[in-house]
């Protein structure tokens, strides 16, 4: 296959207003329709004044997806790129967990969700908002030529670490999804590609780095990821998320104590 490169596509994005999402945005933004989805007003108020379409909604609520893809139908009927890029995390001891849920640390990002268990909140944002867009974009970009849906994980899907066991499982299933999603729908004109970052110094990371991996920038992952689309890959390993594919199916052991080091 030649290579693709990303040119005047319309292109919708989730978290797309910091981190990994920012760096592809800036990037994508000059030659393409770029539509940056998100909750943080102010930071999509300051993605408007660059002149990239925003649109504010919360992608794990149903009706807030619905009504985001009935406003693309009357404003941007062609698009043909979905990016699922959004996602949070904290750690979880889960030997120490209370009896009643509602003993547990108010989340303040998410207080609309207070009533819902922190491995539901986890599941939701990571793996059930990102199927959800899919399933709602997939009849729509059947229909565009050269469409893709590109799905952003973590090289964690090889190799979990315990001290986030909500947020690996949850990769681990969008993983599983993507693979059956794209052998699905291998004889249409729709690529499904999975992008498999390493540990990358974002403000996902609010709680600090670990001091035993040395993290990636978000500058250099968006450039692997171009690079990637453009070259046709279908699975985008970057950095050290190679090493733990290789790991992950040779020596699985090595591979879960080197992740889980302290």
């Amino acid at each position: 296959m030649k290579p693709q490169k990303l040119i005047g596509k319309t292109i919708v994005i989730s978290g797309g207003s910091s981190g990994i999402g920012l760096e592809l945005v800036k990037r994508l933004q000059p030659e393409n329709t770029v539509i940056v989805l998100g909750r943080d007003k102010e930071k999509l108020a300051r993605l408007e004044a660059r002149g990239v379409v925003t649109f504010s909604l919360d992608i794990a609520e149903k009706n807030e997806r619905h009504a985001l893809f009935r406003w693309l139908d009357d404003h941007y009927p062609n698009f043909d790129v979905l990016i699922n890029n959004a996602g949070w995390s904290r750690p979880h001891n889960l030997a120490a967990r209370q009896p009643d849920s509602a003993d547990r640390e108010p989340d303040h990002e998410h207080e609309h969700d207070d009533h819902c268990e922190d491995y539901e909140l986890e599941l939701r944002h990571n793996l059930e908002a990102h199927i959800g867009m899919t399933l709602n974009a997939l009849p729509r970009l059947l229909q565009q030529p050269g469409a893709m849906i590109i799905n952003v994980t973590t090289g964690l899907v090889y190799n979990p670490k315990a001290a986030n066991p909500y947020y690996c499982a949850a990769k681990a299933g969008l993983h599983s999804f993507t693979q059956s999603l794209r052998e699905q729908v291998k004889n249409y004109d729709l690529r499904v590609v999975e992008v498999l970052p390493p540990l990358v110094d974002t403000p996902f990371h609010q709680n600090g780095l670990p001091a035993t991996v040395r993290a990636m920038t978000p500058q250099r992952v968006a450039h692997e990821t171009i690079t990637g689309l453009q070259r046709n890959h279908d699975e985008i390993r970057v950095g050290l998320s190679k090493l733990a594919y290789v790991l992950g199916r040779v020596t699985p052991s090595v591979g879960f104590h080197l992740v889980n080091r302290q």
